[in-house]
């Protein structure tokens, strides 16, 4: 309890004092539907597809925490992917997540065509994931590898960063555009018992590659496909290697490119979110996903110091 304590308050030191929430949730969704939802760019096709193929590599703390089974970090080499864009209206987290499963659980990607199809995915996954979160408090979740914590631990947590109970953060949490991180996607791996790996942009050269932070779910949940999401700056791709943030603002989704796709579907499956996560903070001009970093951190400092294991 004194080392996440101690972890918290620098936390909390280093951030707002509020949970984020976007300001422009319909600023490309209703004002302006001639445009995409996202950062325009050359690099990204009508589909909201990246052009360039992008290669994964381990994080730096795979070495001392390996992933055991088919995700050990050594498939990782010459396995390229495909990035997609996501709207950019503080909900890019649930977004990232409903294309992906319209992917892994219908094989078909979700199309833009009408984006309110996906708001509506995107809120199911919200609210499927807080219910997740508050309903047991004494519910188990598996984080990765080994490591499990209850759930009312993970909220208390995330609440602690800013000075709020766990049922205000949840409460909050429930709204449209608030930016959801570490324990909304802990909470919907946990759920839809499926792993969710979690990537951040890395500089190589003259190109990215997609670092591996985290991969929540495995080998627990290997079962079943793993769904793969980036946390980026949201200038991304339009972003110089080694100009980016160091701490990403935007989630969007990733596929491994020998993930066979059979047809494209009008909408998502909303099928697969009623069966059925964040980070929580940002730099300006994003709309999610920035805090995920800093979560990341906190979690596997507790997880070296032994603070998150449940015995």
């Amino acid at each position: 309890l004194v080392v996440l304590s101690s972890l918290l308050a620098d936390v909390v030191r280093a951030r707002s004092s509020s949970i984020p929430r976007s300001s422009h949730s319909r600023i490309h969704l209703s004002d302006h539907p001639d445009s995409p939802p996202w950062n325009p760019s050359s690099q990204i096709d009508d589909d909201g597809f990246l052009k360039q193929q992008y290669y994964r590599v381990p994080g730096e703390w795979e070495d001392e925490f390996p992933i055991h089974g088919k995700h050990r970090k050594s498939n990782l080499a010459n396995a390229p992917v495909r990035i997609r864009q996501v709207p950019g209206d503080g909900n890019c987290l649930f977004h990232s997540l409903s294309v992906c499963l319209s992917r892994a659980e219908k094989g078909a990607d979700f199309s833009f065509e009408n984006l309110e199809e996906l708001r509506q995915c995107s809120r199911l996954l919200r609210q499927h994931a807080v219910d997740y979160l508050q309903q047991k408090p004494r519910r188990l979740l598996f984080l990765q590898g080994k490591e499990s914590l209850r759930s009312k631990d993970l909220v208390d947590a995330a609440a602690g960063q800013y000075g709020c109970t766990g049922d205000e953060y949840c409460e909050t949490m429930r709204q449209e555009s608030y930016w959801g991180g570490g324990p909304e996607i802990v909470a919907l791996c946990n759920l839809l018992k499926r792993p969710i790996h979690v990537y951040e942009l890395s500089s190589h050269k003259k190109d990215f590659r997609l670092r591996r932070m985290a991969c929540f779910g495995s080998p627990k949940f290997d079962r079943k496909e793993a769904i793969h999401i980036l946390s980026a700056d949201s200038r991304f791709p339009d972003v110089a290697p080694g100009r980016q943030l160091e701490s990403g603002n935007h989630f969007l989704a990733v596929f491994p490119v020998d993930c066979a796709v059979k047809r494209k579907v009008r909408g998502g499956d909303s099928r697969a979110s009623e069966n059925t996560s964040n980070s929580i903070e940002v730099n300006a001009g994003g709309d999610g996903g920035g805090g995920f970093c800093s979560w990341v951190t906190l979690w596997w400092s507790l997880v070296i110091s032994g603070s998150l294991f449940i015995k």
